[in-house]
């Protein structure tokens, strides 16, 4: 069996296009980032550097304590929990200013 690699393949040929600092650096629309302090999967200090890199007039970072990268919820979902209540009332409220 053979490994398709186009993915990384289309990464790398796409670097510059594909970076995500890069594009916050001159994205021009609000931008809100949500990140679950006890992430395992992504540290928090990677949604603070993307919040750095933003137009801070445009922006807002929410870093949820005692959760991590899924705010709590489980696959298959078997319902709601407190972190993720607390990201649908942060989007909420943040698209509620657009």
């Amino acid at each position: 069996m053979r490994m398709n690699v186009s993915l990384l393949e289309d990464i790398e040929d796409n670097y510059n296009r594909l970076d995500i600092k890069n594009a916050m650096s001159k994205i021009t629309v609000p931008v809100l980032i949500i990140h679950g302090k006890e992430d395992q999967a992504v540290d928090a200090g990677e949604a603070q550097t993307l919040f750095d890199l933003s137009d801070k007039k445009l922006s807002r970072l929410v870093i949820l304590e005692n959760t991590g990268h899924t705010f709590g919820a489980v696959h298959p979902f078997e319902g709601t929990t407190g972190a993720l209540e607390k990201v649908i009332e942060e989007i909420t409220q943040f698209t509620k200013l657009l």
